[in-house]
């Protein structure tokens, strides 16, 4: 199973890299206390720990390379997913073909194609546009919250 994350995803996977948490509680260290506006990247938090600790494989996209730049930690932490390489014509047919001009998805739809070419089978997401409007159109691929995935894999 190969899971690929949105840009905002990526920024929370590389706080998860760096906040320790018990993985017999679940939880942080108690000395470390969060700003109550930041409870809800906490819980996506959670939810990829356990979606890691799980076993799941998480892998970056061509299109991830610019974000994780300044990830460092998480850089080293995701091996590429398109092992065998990736076709940029066939990615850019499929993402014009996803792209609908009344939306302002590019940049998911472009996720999406790599992540179709690469073969993951899995996009975390917290955009709920990208979930609506493009998992009807993913071929092979699976939009899904990190909570959602979570949850269904009993993570």
């Amino acid at each position: 199973m190969k899971i690929v994350m949105d840009s905002r995803l990526i920024h929370l996977y590389q706080k998860m890299l760096l906040i320790p948490l018990d993985p017999r509680s679940e939880n942080m260290r108690p000395n470390l206390r969060v700003p109550a506006n930041e409870k809800q990247d906490i819980n996506i938090i959670k939810a990829l720990y356990k979606i890691k600790i799980s076993g799941a494989r998480f892998c970056k996209l061509p299109s991830n390379e610019g974000e994780l730049k300044e990830y460092i930690k998480a850089d080293k932490d995701l091996p590429e997913c398109c092992v065998k390489g990736f076709d940029i014509q066939k990615i850019n047919q499929r993402t014009n073909e996803l792209n609908d001009p009344y939306e302002d998805l590019g940049e998911e739809c472009k996720l999406l194609a790599e992540a179709e070419e690469c073969g993951a089978n899995i996009i975390l997401t917290t955009n709920p546009n990208f979930i609506t409007n493009l998992s009807n159109k993913a071929i092979n691929v699976r939009i899904l919250k990190p909570s959602d995935y979570s949850k269904e894999t009993n993570a």
